[in-house]
């Protein structure tokens, strides 16, 4: 089993984190929240660095 390590380094994109999802019946599953939340909330837990789709599109294009 993969145990994460203190130096490991983790990164996390804003669109995946940030999904509210959707009930099949239509209904939100989680609280919608702003990029600055989600960034504070992904400090909490020592996340490494936040990638954004539109510094992706930057990069690529």
């Amino acid at each position: 089993m993969y145990e994460p390590k203190a130096d490991h380094k983790f990164t996390f994109g804003l669109w995946t984190v940030g999904s509210i999802g959707r009930d099949p019946f239509g209904e939100l599953v989680c609280k919608l929240l702003s990029p600055v939340e989600i960034v504070c909330l992904l400090a909490e837990i020592s996340a490494w660095g936040v990638n954004s789709p539109s510094a992706q599109r930057c990069r690529y294009s």
